[in-house]
């Protein structure tokens, strides 16, 4: 039942004015519309989608002519005929300053919100459901969850716009416990980086090393192949010469024994000295 013109324009002018964002709307277009539907989300935050939509309709200065929030923020009441055939869990465990006032399905963490032990709901209760939740829907798993209106009995009574909440302080002690592990990590891989630098230049430096060495190896190679084909040549050289004197000495040692022979014959004596030279 409140009046949807006089909360915004006090948002508008005391709590929420454009200038806070940095917005100028009145020289900006963009601005105007971005401005718009900021208000919007904090305007329309609760009320029924078919009062929403009529306030809109009513309204000739409005940039955007339409209000449709997101599956994530529409919510169906439900009135119980019945009721509930079923308890549900709302509370958890855990650290607040850790893990936030509420868990990804929604229990409540925060020990101020807890009810205390599993909630059932009477005749003529009501309750919102999220729309996923209310319609059914498959989890990643192939697991299918039927709807809420399936799984108890009631009658849907309105659509509603709910404004997603943003737990601010526990978002920023996440984003500070991430800064600081982000910190930490650069300053690991800048020493990583410094070590693989060191050990490039090291191995660069070896390379180099490895590059001079193979060098004077090649160098050696070479002169020791012109040495061996010297001593070849040479040795071969030795060969021949040892090939004449022993051909030498083998006509000398004939000659001998010719001499030998001759000089037997015409003495008729015995000669005193060897008959042949050794080789």
């Amino acid at each position: 039942d409140m009046d949807i013109s006089a909360f915004r324009e006090k948002l508008s002018t005391e709590l929420m004015p454009a200038s806070i964002f940095g917005l100028d709307i009145e020289s900006s277009a963009e601005h105007a519309k971005q401005y718009e539907a900021l208000l919007d989300r904090y305007t329309f935050d609760g009320l029924k989608i078919g009062v929403i939509r009529d306030w809109i309709e009513s309204q000739s200065d409005r940039a955007v002519k339409s209000f449709e929030p997101d599956p994530e923020e529409t919510f169906f009441e439900f009135k119980f005929n019945k009721k509930s055939r079923q308890e549900y869990q709302v509370d958890a465990a855990g650290n607040v300053s850790e893990d936030g006032l509420f868990t990804t399905l929604g229990l409540a963490i925060d020990k101020t919100l807890h009810a205390g032990g599993p909630v059932k709901f009477k005749e003529g209760d009501t309750v919102l459901i999220d729309q996923k939740s209310a319609e059914g829907y498959q989890r990643p798993d192939g697991t299918q969850i039927d709807g809420f209106a399936t799984r108890e009995d009631v009658t849907k009574v309105a659509e509603r716009f709910v404004r997603k909440l943003n737990d601010y302080p526990f978002l920023l002690r996440s984003f500070s416990v991430q800064t600081e592990e982000l910190t930490e990590e650069i300053e690991r891989v800048t020493t990583n980086n410094e070590t693989a630098q060191t050990s490039a230049e090291d191995a660069e430096k070896q390379v180099n090393e490895r590059d001079d060495n193979i060098e004077k190896l090649s160098a050696d190679i070479a002169r020791l192949s012109t040495d061996s084909e010297q001593i070849k040549a040479l040795a071969s050289d030795r060969t021949l010469q040892r090939d004449e004197l022993n051909q030498r000495a083998e006509q000398l040692n004939q000659q001998i024994e010719s001499d030998h022979r001759a000089i037997k014959q015409a003495t008729g004596s015995q000669p005193m000295f060897p008959t042949s030279f050794g080789r």
